[in-house]
C-alpha cells in the first residue's frame, strides 16, 4: 500500500514538474518545427504546463516515447475525471440514503437513555446532514464535515444504545460543524473503531 502510495505520488509529481520541462527541452531542440511553431508551443507548455506538454508530446513530436507519455498522461486526466465525478455522485445520492436509513434505527435504540426531546433534536441533526450531503458540489469540505460527523455517530450506536455523554458529545460537534477540522474528526471516528 506504501509503494502503490509512493508511485502515486511519484507519477503526479513527475506529470507536474519533469514532464513539462523535458517537453520544454525537446521542443526548444525540435528539429523540423519553423520558429514561430516552437514559439507556441514554448509559451503553450509555460502557460499550460503539463496540459501543454502532452498536447505538445502527443501532437507534434514524432518521437514514439513522448507520445507514449502524453497519451499516459491525457489516460490518467481521464481516470481522475470520471473518480472524481464517481466520488460526488456517491456523496450526492448513496450517503443521504444510508443516512435515512441511520435515521429509522435511530427510533430503534436500546434502552431509553434519552429523552424524547434529544432523540428527535438528533433526528432532526441527522436529517440536516442528509440535506448538507445533497448540497452542490463546490461544498465538499461541508460534505467532508458531514459525512465524518455522520460516521462518527454510526459508530457511536454501533452497539445499538447512546448514552447522553455520546449524546451531548456528537451534539458539540454537530453545533460546531462550521469551525470543524475534516482531518481531526475523522481521526476522533478512527479512535472511535479501534
Amino acid at each position: 500500500m506504501a509503494l502503490a502510495g509512493f508511485l502515486f505520488l511519484a507519477g503526479i509529481l513527475f506529470y507536474l514538474f519533469a514532464f513539462p520541462v523535458w517537453m520544454l527541452v525537446h521542443c526548444a531542440g525540435a528539429e523540423g518545427l519553423s520558429k514561430k511553431a516552437k514559439a507556441f508551443w514554448i509559451v503553450s507548455i509555460l502557460l499550460l504546463g503539463p496540459v501543454g506538454g502532452a498536447f505538445y508530446g502527443f501532437f507534434v513530436s514524432k518521437k514514439t516515447r513522448l507520445r507514449w507519455f502524453s497519451g499516459l498522461f491525457f489516460v490518467l486526466c481521464a481516470v481522475f475525471v470520471v473518480l472524481f465525478f464517481f466520488s460526488m455522485s456517491y456523496l450526492t445520492h448513496t450517503v443521504p440514503k444510508m443516512m435515512s436509513e441511520t435515521i429509522v434505527r435511530l427510533d430503534h435504540l436500546g434502552p431509553p437513555n434519552l429523552s424524547p426531546e434529544d432523540q428527535a433534536r438528533l433526528r432532526t441533526s441527522v436529517e440536516t446532514l442528509r440535506e448538507e450531503m445533497k448540497g452542490p458540489w463546490s461544498q465538499t469540505a461541508k460534505k467532508e464535515i458531514a459525512w465524518a460527523l455522520y460516521n462518527f455517530l454510526v459508530q457511536m450506536i454501533q452497539d445499538n444504545q447512546l448514552t447522553p455523554a455520546e449524546y451531548q458529545d456528537w451534539m458539540n460537534k454537530f453545533n460546531s460543524r462550521n469551525i470543524l477540522d475534516p482531518k481531526a474528526l475523522q481521526e476522533a471516528v478512527r479512535a472511535l473503531q479501534k
